[in-house]
């Protein structure tokens, strides 16, 4: 298990045992995603996004891009945690800004992923 102070798992931790892979159409191949990226490229897919790179940024950054309408965008910044901007017409970046130790960006994807679970898909 990742450094941090909780026992309990929350939803992040729960995705990061499932190994994803995407397509990666700049290298032209099917790419392991890092553990840390993979709630939220799940809880995109769900919003229907489609997801184009993502790093779960070691030991401290982490970045998603991702296609994904306008207002969806706003929805996705409004849940907090993250820095949301443009990167090219409805191609968005998701980031931690901060610059954060390892053991402060877990917390923080741990929170961002109770946030989104609670105002993007209204569970408690």
């Amino acid at each position: 298990m990742i450094e941090g102070r909780y026992t309990a798992q929350n939803v992040w931790d729960k995705a990061r045992s499932p190994i994803l892979r995407r397509y990666d159409s700049c290298l032209l191949k099917e790419i392991k995603l890092d553990p840390g990226v993979n709630y939220f490229i799940l809880a995109l897919d769900r919003l229907g996004c489609r997801t184009v790179h993502s790093c779960e940024g070691h030991p401290n950054g982490f970045y998603i891009h991702f296609a994904a309408p306008y207002r969806t965008a706003l929805k996705i910044a409004g849940a907090g945690y993250f820095g949301v901007g443009i990167e090219w017409a409805e191609f968005w970046s998701l980031r931690i800004h901060d610059t954060v130790t390892p053991r402060r960006k877990v917390d923080i994807l741990r929170w961002a992923a109770q946030a989104w679970e609670k105002k993007l898909f209204g569970r408690e």
